[in-house]
C-alpha cells in the first residue's frame, strides 16, 4: 500500500471489498453519500469528505525509512484529513492540544 494523499480515500471507497464509498470531483472534494439531516449530531465536519463524526481514525505508517507519520482519516469512508510528521505529534499537547482534523 502506497503512502496516503491528504483529501484522498484511503481504501479506494470499499468496505469488505464492496464499493460503498465515491469520490466523484476527486481529492479534496466531498465524498458520497452524505449523511442524512438526522445523521448529523457529531462536533465535528471532516474536511474535504464533508463527513459529521465526534471522532478521528489515527494510524500510524511508515513515511521514509527512519521517519512516520500520524495519518488521520474520517472514520466512515477513511478520507485522510491530517498526516502529521513525525508521528509524535499528534500526542504532543502543545502542537495538537486537542486533536482535531
Amino acid at each position: 500500500m502506497s503512502f496516503p494523499v491528504l483529501g484522498t480515500m484511503r481504501n479506494g471507497g470499499l468496505v469488505n471489498g464492496l464499493p460503498v464509498w465515491t469520490q466523484p470531483d476527486g481529492p479534496g472534494t466531498p465524498v458520497y453519500p452524505q449523511q442524512h439531516l438526522g445523521e448529523r449530531v457529531a462536533l465535528f465536519v471532516m474536511p474535504f469528505c464533508s463527513h459529521w463524526s465526534n471522532t478521528l481514525n489515527v494510524t500510524i505508517e511508515q513515511s521514509a525509512p527512519d521517519v512516520q507519520s500520524a495519518i488521520l482519516s474520517c472514520p466512515l469512508c477513511t478520507c485522510v484529513v491530517r498526516i502529521m510528521t513525525p508521528a509524535s505529534l499528534y500526542l504532543d499537547n502543545n502542537v495538537n492540544f486537542i486533536l482535531l482534523p
